[in-house]
Order: C-alpha cells, then sequence, then structure tokens
C-alpha cells in the first residue's frame, strides 16, 4: 500500500477504529465520492447530516474522516481514481477538519496541562492530514500542541530549542523521507538542553512500509494513544469529565515498541 493510503494513520488514536458495519461503509463510500468533486456543499452537507443524526464531532474526527481518508487511498492505488482527484478530495478533508475541530457542539476541551507537543513534517512531504488530526486529538486532551508543517531539518531543530518540549512527533509520509528524519533527529539530539522522547508516526509506522527503525528515535507508531502514553502525557480516553479539572501526567511506563 502506497504512503498516499496511509494517509489518515499518522499517529491516529488506535483505540478509534472503523465500524466495519454495512451502513458506516455505505456513508463514508458516498462521502468519498463527494469528496473528489470541486463543488465542497455536497460533502459538506453530508457532514452536517451525521451530526444532525446524532453522529458526535468527534466520532466524525475520530471515525469517519480517517476511513474516507483510506479509502481514497485505496481507491487512487487500485486505480479507480486519478491523483487529481485524490487530491481534491484529501484537500477538503483538511478543510473539514479545520472546520470541525472549532464546531459549537464540540465538547470543551479539558484544562490544559501545560505541557507542550511539536509535530512536525519535513519539507517536501505532503502528508498533513493525519498530523492535523493528531493536532486536534491533543488539544482536546489538554496539551498544547505548535505545529512545524513543511520545514527543512534546520528550521524544526530551531523551533524545538526554543522552548520546553513533553514530546517530539514526526509525521513521514514515505519511506524516501527517512534520510532527511534521520539528519533532523541527529540535529534535535545535538541542540537541545533537554531531552524529550522523539515519536515517530504516519506511513512509515504501516507494516506496508519497510521502515524497521530510525537512528535515535525513541518509538515508532501509528497509533496517537502508545505514543502518547509512551511520553507519559494524557490520552483522549483519560480526558476528565470536570472540565474545571485539569488532567495529570504519568511517569513515562517501560511498555511500548521503542526502536
Amino acid at each position: 500500500m502506497s504512503a498516499l493510503a496511509e494517509l489518515a494513520l499518522t499517529m491516529v488514536a488506535g483505540e478509534q477504529f472503523s465500524p466495519s458495519t454495512p451502513e458506516f461503509e455505505r456513508t463514508v463510500r458516498a462521502l468519498c465520492e463527494s469528496l473528489v468533486q470541486p463543488d465542497e456543499a455536497r460533502h459538506r452537507a453530508q457532514i452536517d447530516q451525521l451530526l444532525r443524526s446524532g453522529v458526535s464531532v468527534d466520532e466524525v474526527l475520530g471515525l469517519y474522516i480517517p476511513a474516507a481518508a483510506r479509502l481514497l487511498g485505496t481507491d487512487w492505488v487500485e486505480d479507480r481514481l486519478n491523483w487529481a482527484a485524490v487530491t481534491i478530495g484529501s484537500a477538503h478533508l483538511q478543510r473539514q477538519v479545520r472546520r470541525l475541530s472549532a464546531h459549537p457542539l464540540r465538547d470543551a476541551p479539558a484544562t490544559e496541562t501545560g505541557q507542550t507537543v511539536l509535530l512536525v513534517t519535513l519539507e517536501g512531504d505532503q502528508h498533513t492530514l493525519g498530523a492535523c488530526l493528531a493536532a486536534d486529538g491533543m488539544r482536546q486532551a489538554g496539551l498544547r500542541v505548535q505545529m512545524a508543517m513543511g520545514l527543512s531539518a534546520e528550521e524544526v531543530a530551531a523551533i524545538a530549542t526554543a522552548r520546553p518540549l513533553s514530546m517530539i512527533g514526526l509525521s513521514l509520509g514515505s519511506a524516501k523521507m527517512q534520510p532527511e528524519a534521520e539528519r533532523l533527529v541527529a540535529m534535535l539530539h545535538g541542540s537541545m538542553k533537554e531531552r524529550c522522547p522523539i515519536v515517530v508516526g504516519g506511513a512509515v509506522a504501516s507494516p506496508d512500509v519497510n521502515v524497521k527503525s530510525l537512528v535515535g528515535v525513541d518509538l515508532i507508531t501509528s497509533d496517537m494513544s502508545e505514543a502518547l502514553e509512551f511520553c507519559g502525557l494524557p490520552t483522549m480516553s483519560e480526558m476528565s469529565s470536570d472540565p474545571t479539572k485539569p488532567l495529570q501526567s504519568k511517569a513515562a511506563p517501560t511498555r511500548g515498541r521503542p526502536v
């Protein structure tokens, strides 16, 4: 499977799986058919109808949008869609993520923990949807998220050394980005005064991509919850029901898949 087929898997919570029901699959297929059209009105209306039917904003963000992104990628790999159509669909999905992230029906995010995560995509890597979804989920869990999208290794290193960080999440859309990623990681180790975990997600975390390790990286995973737990940070499943009560960070566990 290509990197495009993994578009929505960049550090998306593994606990949020797509329900394999015929109705869900039909809904996602219909959404994809609308997403590849230039006009945004149809797919936006479909998403709004889902919300009116009782599907929550977080379910749309955590289930329907990742499933639609995977289906777009699969359709491209299997020659049911051309590159132009998938590009249009992906751009529409990103706009819907931004719109839904600020939706008035959404639950208020947890009180900030004061911990900051830096999410990174490197220059030349066009796969950013998964990173945007991950950032949204982390903010809902009370984490501060700084985005560094499409930057050079030097630019990312400068940002990373400017403030204390609890985690650096690096999204890689394909194995071709591995050399530049390892160059960035080496720069981070050489320039950061305070050590923080470096986690890699995205297409390279898929079993279909032949990247088993990255020099200097602490964890490779497509599961956002696993990444946060590995770094001792709160996850979405631990969000407090009391919005005035801050989530507590934990000591980093020893389990996980360190590299």
